[in-house]
């Protein structure tokens, strides 16, 4: 409860600061000193930045990137598998491919900046952030009523898109270099997760040699968040300059995902059901399997996503 508290009292925080500072940005580029008006390299700036966000996926990494894939699959043959005496039962299977969970995640975004004076500068941006996760496990799969050796092939994917609008005061500046803090809010939104299955099969069935594919994609809503950092610039020439930026994003909530889909090439004679690491637990929102379930006793965990974390970003920038 104090965590939920604190990110709602940041986020209007710096939402309160973002409307001051654009309302003293305004007021002190309009009774500027002529020659003043704005920064010695250039009205304008554009800037491509790349870099990464670590944000505190902790119920992702700790929750659904461990659920295992169980299932069940018919064995034997023709005369096997009705009613019969000899009947084969069906066969229960865990696939536990859990995957590596460093938080880190490349992201790329593109800035213009209007310097509005030596002191101030209005920030509007485009970015997107992606983290990709693989793991590996060999196993054995029922199908096509056979026992199948396969390597069982993880990946999972990430993704959010954002824009953003902020302002960037200068601590400290010379002809060559600046000092400066930056205030920002985003807007987190297209954020989208995907799971490929890949089953490669080794030997067994018919299938040997060949591969099965299972998707899972699920998305959820806008997220607003802040950020303040603190950022360095070095000029290069009067038109281009390097510079490193750090800052904490906090948001005001976490997210939850939605909308499963699932797309898969097993079909009705490779006799063989999943339940997937995620599902939906009955509300309409994604949660994880948990650990040690069965095909008969499988259990949903409520998940929730929270983006709030560490951002470091290389940028390069182009005055005008």
């Amino acid at each position: 409860m104090f965590a939920i508290l604190l990110r709602h009292a940041l986020t209007r925080l710096i939402s309160q600061w973002m409307i001051a500072w654009l309302l003293l940005l305004v007021c002190s580029n309009t009774f500027a000193a002529k020659g003043d008006a704005y920064s010695d390299h250039g009205e304008w700036s554009f800037s491509l930045l790349i870099g990464g966000h670590s944000p505190d996926l902790s119920a992702l990494y700790g929750g659904l990137y461990k659920a295992p894939l169980v299932g069940q699959g018919v064995l034997g043959g023709i005369d096997d598998i009705n009613n019969g005496e000899n009947a084969i039962p069906p066969a229960d299977f865990s696939l536990d491919n859990s995957l590596p969970s460093t938080s880190n995640g490349g992201k790329a975004s593109f800035e213009l900046r209007w310097h509005a004076n030596r002191k101030h500068t209005l920030v509007f941006g485009i970015g997107s952030w992606e983290k990709t996760s693989i793991g590996y496990m060999s196993g054995q799969l029922p199908t096509r009523k056979e026992m199948n050796e396969i390597i069982f092939e993880r990946r999972a994917k990430i993704s959010y898109t954002e824009y953003s609008i902020g302002w960037q005061y200068s601590l400290l500046r010379r002809s060559k270099f600046q000092l400066y803090l930056r205030s920002s809010i985003h807007e987190i939104f297209d954020i989208d997760y995907r799971e490929d299955f890949v089953f490669n099969y080794i030997s067994g069935s018919s299938l040997a040699g060949f591969s099965r594919i299972q998707i899972l994609e699920a998305q959820t809503a806008a997220l607003f968040m802040g950020q303040i950092g603190i950022g360095a610039e070095v000029f290069l020439s009067q038109w281009f300059s390097l510079g490193v930026e750090g800052g904490y994003f906090v948001g005001s909530r976490s997210a939850s995902l939605k909308d499963i889909q699932t797309k898969s090439d097993f079909i009705g004679r490779d006799s063989v059901t999943f339940k997937n690491p995620y599902g939906d637990i009955g509300d309409g929102t994604v949660g994880y399997l948990s650990q040690g379930s069965t095909n008969d006793s499988a259990t949903y965990n409520k998940m929730s996503l929270d983006f709030s974390g560490w951002q470091a970003m290389l940028r390069m920038n182009i005055y005008y």
